[in-house]
């Protein structure tokens, strides 16, 4: 089968780049990619849990929606607000300030991960 490829390394890569439906150009991109979305569906869970059927109610200008960010100046995880503006799909956001902090001491790892964060050397 000419879409069959001849080493097991390339199978597996072929493997990764399919379950992820990404297209990946090498192993370690594909892996990385693999870690992220991981990485991403433990916070939405921790974020669900805690929570608790809370969701951001754009129409309450009101109602603060707090989300998680890092600050690459002071290499750190902050928390801030948002009561309108929903600018990025992405973001992740939590019912008050105090949870987003749990989450930043409970899932330091997972959030470097998530925001593509490598270690300093």
């Amino acid at each position: 089968d000419a879409l069959r490829t001849e080493t097991r390394e390339e199978y597996e890569t072929e493997d990764i780049i399919f379950v992820m439906n990404k297209v990946s150009r090498t192993l370690e991109e594909a892996v990385e990619h693999y870690k992220f979305l991981k990485a991403e569906a433990e916070l939405k869970l921790a974020i669900a849990k805690i929570n608790d059927g809370w969701e951001p109610n754009w129409n309450n200008e009101n109602q603060s929606k707090f989300y998680i960010y890092y600050n690459h100046s002071n290499n750190k995880f902050h928390v801030n607000s948002f009561y309108k503006h929903n600018c990025n799909p992405n973001i992740i956001y939590l019912k008050d300030d105090s949870d987003a902090q749990t989450m930043i001491n409970l899932y330091s790892k997972e959030l470097k991960t998530y925001f593509e964060i490598k270690d300093e050397q």
